[in-house]
This record gives structure tokens, sequence and C-alpha cells, in this order.
């Protein structure tokens, strides 16, 4: 247990201080090669996403906090309601905001981040390809969660680092390859992804007999 409790420390203290330092790494050189003003929308479409964490409302701590007791009393039918319920509501709650966003991006682009009238469709279309991300980033936060409630911290943010590194490699190799920034976010979208799927994965080897198929469980 100290050992477990070591190393989910390690990694959750690695993960919080990779993403900035990587941010400060790449910063220069996809400054110089996109422009500032690029660059600028790149940095929103991202913070964008980051806004996930609070789409579901506090169903990724009530998921900690409900399958950690299933667990302690033996409950696997218990932990897997909580789950499919949560990643339900996450899902809907995650397609109602995206579907917002992604509708009101011309809007947000041009009245809310007062983006240059030269950039606005450019950035219309990044913030949607956030408002996308946004719905996986959400159904993600309950894996995530799932992991926590296991203990395996580890394992959550190791993925984590992994898509943190995956994501600002593939911005600086596609700038380097004389890609844009849309190709860029969206190369982005599928590694987040791909981090979901395994997150999800991840939990399936953790709970026996876990379905992901929805549940309302008003319980």
């Amino acid at each position: 247990m100290a050992d477990r409790s070591a190393r989910n420390a390690a990694y959750s203290a690695a993960d919080y201080l990779l993403a900035p330092l990587l941010m400060i790494l790449a910063a220069p050189f996809l400054v110089s090669r996109l422009g500032l003003d690029r660059y600028g929308i790149w940095v929103l479409a991202n913070a964008l996403v980051g806004t996930a964490a609070i789409v579901p409302m506090g169903l990724g701590d009530a998921t900690v906090k409900f399958v950690s007791s299933y667990r302690g009393r033996g409950g696997t039918d218990g932990v897997i309601r909580v789950i499919r319920s949560t990643l339900t509501v996450s899902l809907l709650l995650g397609a109602l905001v995206a579907i917002a966003v992604i509708v009101s991006a011309p809007w947000l682009s041009e009245a809310v981040f007062k983006i240059s009238s030269q950039d606005q469709e450019l950035a219309a279309r990044a913030i949607q390809i956030a408002g996308v991300a946004l719905v996986i980033r959400s159904v993600d936060s309950v894996f995530l969660a799932t992991l926590r409630a296991y203990e395996r911290y580890d394992l959550g943010a190791g993925v984590a680092m992994a898509v943190r590194i995956a994501s600002i490699g593939s911005a600086v190799l596609l700038v380097i390859l004389g890609y844009g920034l849309l190709q860029i976010l969206l190369a982005t979208l599928v590694v987040t992804l791909a981090g979901m799927l395994t997150h999800a994965t991840l939990c399936g080897r953790l709970v026996d007999g876990l379905s992901l198929r929805p549940l309302l469980d008003r319980t």
C-alpha cells in the first residue's frame, strides 16, 4: 500500500508539472511557425477543451466516492451501475454543451473572443473541433474517476502524460511538415480519443463484467 501510494503521488505530480513544461518548450517554435494570432487560437481551443472538467458537474467526484464505497462492500454490481449511470449522464451533458459550442462558434469567435476578421472562420472551426473534444473529455472523466476509485492514480496519470506528449509532439511535427492549425487540432482530437479508449480499456480490466451500455439508474 505504501509503494502504491508513493507511485500514485509521483505520477500525479509528474502529470501536474508536465503540461506547463511542454507548453513552455513548444511555445517559441509554434509561435514562430504559426504566427502569434493563430497560436493564440490554438491556445484558446485547448483552453475550451480544458473546461470539460466542469461539464459533468461533480459526477467525477461522485464516481470516485460511490465506486469506492461499493468496492469496500464487495459489490461489483453496484460499481457497474454507478459507472454506467455517470457515464450516461456525462455523455448527455457533454453532448449538450458540445452542440451549444458548435452552433455558437461563429458568434463566439466574433463577439466574445474578438478574433480578427481574417481569422474568424478559422477560429470558428477550431472552436467547433474543441466542442467535439469536450464530449470525449467529459466521458473520459468517468473512466479516470473509476481508476482513481481503484487507487490507480498512476494509470490515469500515465495515460494523461502520454496524451499530453503526443498532442504537443504531433503539433510540432505537423508544423514542421507544413500543416496548419486545423490539422493540428484534428490530430489532438484523435490523440484525445485514443486516451479515452485507453482509460476505458484499463477500467474494463479492473472491473469484472463492466458494461458500457447506457443506464439511467435513479438510485
